[in-house]
Formats: structure tokens, sequence, C-alpha cells
């Protein structure tokens, strides 16, 4: 016995219109707005949020962050401490992020619902990225002494949020992109009984 199987057709996109078309682009203007005007507290949230990675890749030394600096190797004769500097800081990351972002929400209309859990989960991965960025550059300097940052900082530390940028920004544009996929008995397709 044979059945009727057809493919699913592809998943209707949500076509915005008017006003709430823009709203991706507003959302990411404000925020690239309160993250220039509170950069300063971001950098020392993200101080405070190294703090714990820090110590991990130190050795287990105490941390402590004060401002936009974490100190490390407390206690010891090599204390160390690593400024998180603008050019430094995840709003280098996520300012360019939402710019970007915001023109995918325009031209993908998409919900504003998919829209946001995709930014959500670009935006967490570059947090993500530049915290393992500091990690690297502080395991390095108290590892091989302040000659090390350079290299680390400079360099590797730079490859290193290049290619988490563009892996966050894929894997965001790809989860705003995808569609259903799949196969279903059509609703006049004969059920196969059991």
């Amino acid at each position: 016995m044979s059945e009727s199987v057809a493919t699913a057709p592809p998943m209707a996109r949500y076509a915005p219109s008017g006003l709430r078309r823009w709203l991706p682009i507003f959302i990411c203007l404000i925020l690239e707005i309160a993250l220039i005007r509170y950069a300063a507290d971001v950098r020392a949230l993200e101080a405070r949020m190294a703090e714990p990675l820090i110590g991990l890749v130190t050795g287990g030394s105490e941390t402590k962050s004060v401002g936009d600096i974490v100190f490390f190797a407390l206690g010891d004769s090599g204390a160390q401490g690593l400024r998180i500097s603008p050019g430094c800081s995840v709003t280098a990351l996520l300012i360019p992020f939402f710019a970007a972002f915001a023109l995918f929400g325009v031209l993908a209309a998409r919900s504003l619902h998919h829209w946001c859990l995709a930014a959500l989960v670009g935006t967490s991965a570059l947090i993500l990225i530049n915290l393992l960025r500091v990690g690297i550059i502080a395991f390095a300097v108290h590892t091989w002494g302040p000659g090390a940052f350079t290299v680390s900082h400079w360099y590797i530390g730079s490859l290193f949020a290049i290619i988490g940028f563009t892996v966050a920004m894929i894997a965001s544009v790809r989860l705003l992109t995808r569609e259903r996929k799949g196969a279903y008995l059509s609703d006049d397709a004969e059920r196969p009984t059991a």
C-alpha cells in the first residue's frame, strides 16, 4: 500500500509593515547610544565578569576588579593589572554587530521575537568571546611576564576577536534566516493504519 506524502511548503515569513518593519533599526540605535553613553560602566562590568576567569587562568590567584581594571596574582610579588580600555571593551564588538544586525532585521522580514532571539545569541556570544580574549591576555601576562602583553593583546587577542565576531555574526544571521524544513502528510492523504 502506498501513501501520499507532500513536502512542507516553506515557512511563511512574517513581513512587518510600517513602523514595525523598522523596529530593529530603532532598537539597535538605542542600544548603540546606551553603549556609548555608559561605556565606562560597561567596562567596569566586564572587569567584574572577568574576575573569576582571570583567577582560573592565573592558577587560582586572588583577583580584584576596581573600575575597569582587573588585578590578579594579588599577594604575590608578581601582581599585575589589566585595564579594559575602550578599544578592548565588548562595546567595540557590539556597536558594529548591532549596526549590521539592524539591517539584517529589516531585510530578513522576520518577527521581532525571532529577530530579538537571534540578536541575543550574537550579543551573548560576543560577550563570551571578549571575556575569553581578556582571559588569554591575562594568562599570557601571568605566565610569560609583561612583555607578552603586546603579542597576546594586539595579535592573538585581535585575531580571536575577529574570528569570534565572524562566528557570532554568522550564527545570528543563520538563526534569523533559518526556515523549518521537513515532510508531512497532507490533510487529504490517506493515513497509515496500525
